[in-house]
């Protein structure tokens, strides 16, 4: 029982103390960079209007430069509206939550589960999936940019595309672990 307990009390100290700040820290940083990705898109559409010398702007990178812009502006409704369409009415619990520090939730899950020592592990990987999650989704927008520019290889919409989905699943990993537990 002690051992429970003394795991309870780490698991929650990793989520509040190292986790939660790094997914705080992502939410500035994503809002930041759709800012400045916003501010290009403005840019961007003031030269192709005005034909500012030899240079050429791509008119797709500039729309995948507002689109990354306001889907990482406003990140949260998207996840929210990915994760349902995906996983049904359950999908980002976390965010449901707590849009600002989804890492809460999995805090929760851990008080209401103090001696269940599988569920305090699955609640701490559960937290870390949800920061890879996050991280993979602003990679995957911008991969979107870098593919309107045509920079790269020509797999790089597969690479965004798969980045914004495994994203996805892994904001959403305790549904994905259930409909993989259930085939």
């Amino acid at each position: 029982m002690t051992t429970a307990i003394n795991m309870y009390q780490e698991v929650t100290r990793i989520l509040q103390d190292d986790i939660s700040p790094l997914v705080n820290s992502l939410h500035y940083l994503m809002v930041a960079v759709g800012v400045v990705f916003v501010i290009v898109g403005i840019t961007r559409c003031k030269h192709h209007y005005q034909g500012y010398g030899q240079q050429r702007h791509s008119p797709l990178a500039t729309f995948f430069y507002f689109f990354s812009g306001t889907i990482l502006v406003g990140y949260s409704p998207e996840i929210v509206a990915l994760s349902q369409s995906t996983f049904g009415i359950g999908g980002a619990q976390s965010f449901l939550n707590d849009a600002n520090n989804p890492v809460l939730y999995y805090i929760q899950q851990a008080k209401n589960n103090q001696t269940d020592t599988v569920q305090l592990l699955k609640d701490l990987v559960y937290g870390v999936l949800l920061l890879i999650g996050m991280v993979a989704f602003i990679r995957g927008f911008m991969l979107m940019v870098k593919a309107g520019e045509g920079h790269g290889q020509d797999a790089v919409v597969s690479k965004a595309l798969t980045h914004i989905i495994a994203g996805i699943i892994g904001i959403n990993a305790p549904l994905a672990v259930q409909i993989m537990n259930n085939f």
